[in-house]
């Protein structure tokens, strides 16, 4: 019976303690969810300080790069205030120089006006005694003209049957008062014995040298090209009287030159009323004092003894260029030499045909010079690889005659007359010598 209540009083007991075991498991469960909850907590806080102070680490580096990148635009704005500074100073230095230079020029062209003012009635009047001085050429080369045509009537009653070149030169002689470095570009007879002689010069100039059959200088004049003109002073020459020499410079400024005082008088060709395209390269004149120039395509210009326009001589498509040209009886020699040969072209007309084409001395020779003596014999010099070969043709041109080997620098030549009757002269390009060979009557 004890037993039995011993039971009993555990079994009416057991509810009771399995509620006290209930709530110890819930303490103890409730304890261990709040140690979690304090653990998970201070987990928290510790990834959440350790991301904050990261935070602040970034912060302080983003910081730290601000404020770098604001101090290096400040260096860049300073750096680019005293750069400003420097460039205005100097575009200030840079004005004050141009209006102190136009300050300059303005009282250099209010000195040059005055100069011109004061200068110009002086200027008139010398021009007014110059074109007084040509009126009186004019007439006197009208009685020269006379006296030429005179001689020419004189020597058709003349009979001569052959004009011979001597073999070799009777003399050669330096061009006195031609500098080195200057190139000759060609030479003509004057009707009082001297030699006109046009050379190229540097600086943009030319000259005209007036020698005795000796060399020595008897005129020399200098000529200054065109102003800002490109080309070169090639200058080219024929005599047109017996004191007056017709010149063309490659910058188109044909002139006559008087050989007795040097003086000159110009007009340029591209302010004459026609189209002229090309560069002057050769000059002519005939009996009737015509002055015929040549360029650079295969117009020929006719001019009178005042230099005024008469007309234009159109060539042939066979030709290229005129290197040189001379009147013959009523024809033009053109001497192509770019075009590799010579033709005689007939000038009636605007339009001019070829008559015949001159023979070469030998394949590969290009003409450079030409010219004709009183009796009518044409003389031309050519060159080639072989240096430079002097010809002589018939009155016709049709019949090559002689040909003569010459110094190889040779460039031009003309006839002249002495009192041992006709010379022809050869000159040289850059040794600037003049090579006399006889012409015989037989």
């Amino acid at each position: 019976m004890t037993t039995l209540d011993k039971c009993k009083d555990k079994l009416y007991e057991l509810p009771k303690r399995v509620a006290e075991v209930r709530r110890a498991l819930e303490e103890t469960i409730e304890e261990q969810l709040e140690n979690a909850r304090i653990k998970h907590k201070k987990a928290s806080e510790k990834v959440l300080g350790k991301a904050e102070v990261e935070k602040r680490v970034l912060e302080k580096q983003r910081n730290k790069i601000i404020m770098r990148k604001q101090e290096e635009c400040k260096q860049v704005r300073k750096e680019m205030k005293e750069e400003m500074k420097k460039l205005k100073k100097k575009n200030d230095k840079i004005l004050q120089g141009k209006e102190r230079s136009c300050e300059r020029d303005v009282k250099k062209v209010d000195t040059q006006t005055r100069i011109v003012d004061e200068r110009s009635s002086a200027e008139v009047e010398k021009y007014n005694r110059e074109l007084q001085g040509y009126e009186e050429e004019v007439r006197a080369s009208k009685v020269d003209n006379e006296e030429r045509i005179s001689k020419v009537a004189d020597h058709a009653t003349h009979t001569i049957n052959r004009v011979r070149i001597t073999y070799s030169h009777e003399s050669v002689v330096d061009i006195e008062g031609i500098e080195r470095g200057w190139n000759v570009n060609s030479i003509t007879s004057s009707g009082d014995g001297h030699i006109n002689v046009t050379e190229r010069a540097q600086g943009g100039k030319s000259h005209i040298t007036v020698i005795n059959k000796e060399g020595g200088v008897v005129q020399q004049d200098q000529i200054q090209g065109e102003a800002g003109s490109l080309y070169t002073p090639d200058r080219y020459c024929h005599s047109l009287s017996q004191h007056i020499t017709a010149t063309v410079c490659q910058s188109n400024q044909v002139g006559l030159y008087d050989n007795r005082d040097g003086g000159y008088v110009t007009k340029n060709i591209k302010d004459m009323p026609i189209t002229w395209p090309n560069d002057a390269t050769c000059v002519t004149t005939d009996q009737l004092n015509n002055i015929y120039v040549g360029g650079e395509d295969r117009e020929v210009l006719v001019l009178n003894d005042q230099l005024n326009y008469l007309r234009t001589i159109k060539l042939p498509g066979i030709i290229e260029w005129t290197h040189d040209i001379a009147v013959h009886d009523s024809n033009l020699i053109v001497s192509d030499h770019y075009g590799d040969g010579a033709y005689s072209v007939i000038m009636q007309g605007g339009e001019a045909e070829v008559v015949y084409q001159f023979s070469r001395p030998d394949d590969g020779w290009r003409p450079l010079s030409v010219c004709s003596d009183s009796n009518q014999y044409i003389y031309m010099l050519w060159s080639g690889s072989g240096g430079r070969i002097l010809t002589q043709y018939s009155q016709d041109g049709r019949q090559l005659l002689t040909t003569r080997r010459v110094d190889n620098n040779a460039w031009c030549i003309t006839v002249i007359g002495t009192e041992k009757g006709e010379k022809l002269l050869v000159a040289t390009v850059t040794s600037r010598r003049i090579y006399t060979f006889g012409l015989l009557e037989e």
